[in-house]
């Protein structure tokens, strides 16, 4: 069985999620729903509670879009990264902005995805 990705992003993100289910669907067609899950997947009536924890327990992968809204996010902090840092996954964090990253211990201590965690807004435009 391949390994099962869980996103973790705010809201405020959208744009940059997009783009990153765009690239996942492209590598992992045919195969995409079946591998990707991130919170519009839940279904209308469905405990989101439930289903988020239930998701995250069954990734082997997390990919963590960091942001200042995302470390503002009640839920993000004292529930998906608790659970995803307690639990033997890949962790892939992306820097989208300058934010305060650094004061999750766990995050600190993981290498980013982006060298030197410079954020994408840093980026040049090409």
């Amino acid at each position: 069985m391949r390994n099962r990705i869980f996103v973790v992003h705010c809201k405020n993100n959208k744009a940059e999620l997009d783009k990153l289910l765009e690239g996942l669907r492209t590598i992992f067609h045919p195969e995409y729903d079946d591998l990707v899950f991130y919170d519009a997947r839940i279904k209308p009536g469905e405990n989101w509670d439930d289903k988020l924890k239930s998701e995250l327990v069954a990734s082997s992968i997390a990919v963590l879009l960091v942001s200042a809204a995302f470390l503002g996010n009640d839920y993000v902090r004292h529930t998906e990264l608790p659970l995803l840092f307690s639990k033997q996954c890949l962790i892939l964090w992306i820097p989208l902005e300058d934010c305060l990253w650094e004061t999750i211990p766990e995050l600190h201590k993981t290498q980013s995805l982006i060298p030197e965690a410079k954020p994408l807004t840093q980026w040049p435009n090409e």
